[in-house]
């Protein structure tokens, strides 16, 4: 009587495994139905994308910098090809503007801000009145040896 008494038992739980193994079988489809309904895998993937793209840009990035870094003033000839080109920007009047003429208009620009150019200008002495004013002269734009223009950005 023991035995067909365990036997009993042993035939109920292997009913409740079975069952509890069907609801295990059901809930991974509903899993499996929530991953496709919800694009799970394919949001993995779309993030993998972006991943490699960014990796790629940073990649891009890090190696334009450094070349940039080397091209860059590496020789000591940045600043002068930059002085070069302010020098052929100044086609206005067609002129070299010396260093000093650069400084002062730079000054001037710092306290006026406003200003867009700041032109020189050349005057004989015979114009000059003993007062040290320039005595009938006008002065043109056309006139001028030197204009250097306010590089910031005036609001």
């Amino acid at each position: 009587m023991e035995t067909k008494y365990l036997w009993d038992i042993i035939d109920k739980l292997r009913d409740e495994l079975n069952i509890a193994s069907d609801g295990i079988i059901d809930l991974n489809d509903v899993i499996k139905e929530l991953r496709t309904f919800s694009g799970v895998d394919e949001l993995k993937a779309d993030k993998m994308k972006h991943i490699l793209a960014y990796d790629t840009l940073q990649a891009e990035y890090n190696s334009l910098k450094a070349e940039n870094e080397r091209l860059n003033d590496k020789d000591g000839l940045y600043d002068e090809v930059k002085e070069l080109q302010a020098e052929l920007e100044n086609k206005e009047c067609g002129c070299v503007i010396p260093k000093e003429y650069k400084q002062e208009a730079e000054e001037y620009i710092s306290c006026n801000p406003k200003v867009n150019k700041v032109y020189f200008f050349m005057v004989a002495d015979d114009c000059i009145g003993d007062d040290g004013y320039a005595q009938d002269w006008s002065c043109s734009v056309d006139d001028a040896v030197a204009i250097v223009h306010n590089r910031k950005e005036v609001n």
